[in-house]
């Protein structure tokens, strides 16, 4: 049986048999508002900040700012908005905060830790309830807020800040004059999870791991010196406004001193609300009387033609003893035919030589191979460019891993005749072992397989 409410005939929903009847294709009758759904329970209807807010383990940072929009039916009245804690006090009321953003759109901006109450690392999130009333019904949303812990930032995986929450300062060992800034791994919030729980570590090889965090409702982050404004620095590489979620390493410049950034999260890029955290950085001078000779390893060689596009972090002209490599402009074409030869090891000092020895190969009908080499010239050394490297393993007191590269002219060195290089990196007073790499040579008889031009893969730019 149908029945009549306000004079409009309501169908009766048992007796609907099909997906086409008349009443279902008619203007739905008086929806209670504001709507939800069936599945409408304190503990599961949440109002997230950029995934944050929906349980304590994921809670939405305090000082963070938020916009909040709801709908209400056409024919329906706004009359209360509040932000509570616990029945049956609800506080006051914010309704005339709530501005109409046209039709039946209303929306509300508040600051957490303002217009909400916060937790702090002693007492752990704090629930807040959002409550709607109208004319027509009313509606309650749920969502967790809490001030920063220690692992809010961790800087090569330690914590930024001790449990006081003051910083704690990140000790690095000054790189090579060669190398302007010193990157730092950075992480935030690690402690905190996504709704579902997800654990969330970067000491991994999976940086993709970091979508699946929800930041505490941070969305961007700048880095900047904190005596300058933001996107200011001369001694911290500035960042601004970067998305959180890409933001994977930051750069100290390479003096030594304290450094002092400030780290500052944002839920969006342009607002007014933001929340800092002050790290500190202490560079050293590498330790002189280290007593172990560093490590290195071959890493590769690679010759590349004139007109050939520069890859990134190689040297755009042929090195010269004495003089400090620096990188060349990435895309630029090669004025001449360069042979390319990369060192990993680990560093002792800020200033490691790559010392250059060159043999040619002589006729011998006393050796087995048919020839012997002798040295060309004296031993040659250069201030190569140094990059990080994934290997060697770091090991106290030395500050690598690192790379170190040089670039020589093909055409003089064949004309010398060199068919080996030997190679070591001398750091202050301690020598490595020497590794080798072919010369034109050895490329002319076919001494590697990929002939003339080209080179390994192996572990360039590691």
């Amino acid at each position: 049986m149908n029945r009549l409410r306000g004079g409009q005939q309501i169908p009766e929903y048992r007796r609907v048999t099909r997906a086409n009847d008349p009443f279902l294709l008619g203007k739905v009758p008086i929806l209670a508002s504001p709507t939800e759904n069936a599945n409408q329970t304190i503990n599961k209807v949440v109002l997230t900040l950029n995934r944050a807010g929906s349980s304590k383990y994921n809670p939405i940072l305090s000082g963070l700012g938020q916009h909040i929009e709801f709908a209400l039916n056409e024919r329906d009245r706004l009359l209360n908005y509040f932000i509570y804690q616990q029945r049956p006090d609800f506080g006051p009321d914010l309704v005339s905060s709530v501005v109409s953003l046209g039709g039946s759109i209303f929306g509300l901006d508040i600051v957490h830790g303002i217009n909400t109450v916060a937790g702090s690392p002693s007492v752990g999130a704090v629930q807040n309830f959002y409550r709607v009333v109208s004319a027509a019904g009313e509606l309650e949303k749920t969502a967790w807020v809490k001030s920063y812990d220690k692992d809010v930032i961790t800087l090569d995986g330690d914590n930024a800040l001790d449990d006081d929450l003051a910083p704690i300062e990140c000790q690095l060992t000054q790189r090579p004059v060669s190398q302007a800034w010193i990157p730092v791994n950075i992480d935030f919030m690690v402690s905190w999870a996504d709704e579902f729980f997800v654990p969330h570590n970067r000491n991994t090889d999976d940086v993709n791991r970091g979508n699946f965090k929800s930041y505490g409702g941070a969305k961007f982050v700048s880095f900047f010196q904190t005596d300058e404004d933001e996107g200011v620095g001369t001694e911290i590489n500035p960042v601004t406004t970067d998305d959180i979620k890409d933001r994977h390493t930051i750069e100290v410049e390479n003096t030594v001193g304290l450094k002092h950034a400030t780290v500052r999260f944002r839920s969006k890029a342009d607002s007014a609300w933001y929340v800092d955290v002050d790290i500190l950085f202490r560079v050293t001078a590498p330790d002189a009387d280290t007593c172990t000779a560093p490590v290195s390893e071959r890493c590769g060689e690679a010759l590349l033609l004139a007109d050939t596009p520069l890859p990134e972090f190689m040297p755009g002209e042929a090195s010269e003893p004495n003089v400090q490599v620096v990188e060349g402009t990435p895309g630029d074409p090669l004025e001449r035919k360069l042979m390319f030869f990369a060192i990993n090891f680990n560093m002792a000092g800020a200033d490691p030589i790559l010392v250059v020895r060159r043999a040619q190969a002589v006729a011998s009908d006393e050796d087995v191979a048919g020839f012997i080499y002798e040295e060309i010239g004296d031993d040659e050394e250069y201030l190569p460019l140094v990059m990080p490297a994934s290997t060697p393993v770091e090991s106290s007191p030395y500050t690598g891993p690192a790379q170190a590269m040089i670039a020589l002219d093909y055409a003089n060195e064949k004309t010398l005749g060199v068919a080996l290089y030997t190679m070591w990196i001398k750091d202050g007073d301690h020598i490595s072992k020497p590794v080798s790499f072919p010369g034109p040579k050895a490329r002319d008889i076919q001494y590697l397989p990929f002939g003339e031009t080209g080179g390994t893969d192996d572990c360039f730019y590691a």
